[in-house]
């Protein structure tokens, strides 16, 4: 994955031990938020369970904000990838077939995941457009 320019404050993670404090505040947001819900997600929580200073984490990201934007990147690309391949694999079939094989598809990704986190994740991708806010 990238590292989206945009979102990094201070310096961008180049060594293995700067990509590794980048990635694991990362899955700590990701727990912080299963664990706690998107109320209770600060870099403090985050802080705690990546294992690393506050100030480590603001030298990646410019606040809570931006770790969210980077995850919610993550996922998008993720699903984008996803729909790409089943599009591309169902490219001979009629429309109806490709439009119940991408329902499947949302279907089971949904399925997944317990009510907590789809509420997070809506939250989350709700919360990323402007005319939200």
């Amino acid at each position: 994955m990238s590292i989206p320019g945009n979102l990094i404050s201070m310096k961008d993670p180049n060594q293995k031990r700067a990509r590794a404090t980048f990635y694991s505040t990362l899955e700590a947001s990701k727990i912080v938020i299963k664990k706690s819900g998107l109320e209770n997600f600060n870099t403090n929580y985050i802080a705690e369970f990546a294992e690393v200073s506050i100030g480590s984490i603001y030298q990646y990201f410019k606040n809570k904000e931006s770790i969210l934007e980077v995850l919610l990147d993550k996922e998008l690309a993720k699903r984008r990838a996803d729909l790409d391949r089943i599009l591309k694999d169902s490219n001979d079939k009629p429309l109806e077939e490709i439009i119940n094989i991408l329902v499947i598809y949302l279907i089971e990704s949904w399925k997944k995941k317990d009510f907590d986190e789809l509420k997070n994740e809506l939250s989350i991708m709700i919360s990323s457009y402007p005319m939200a806010r």
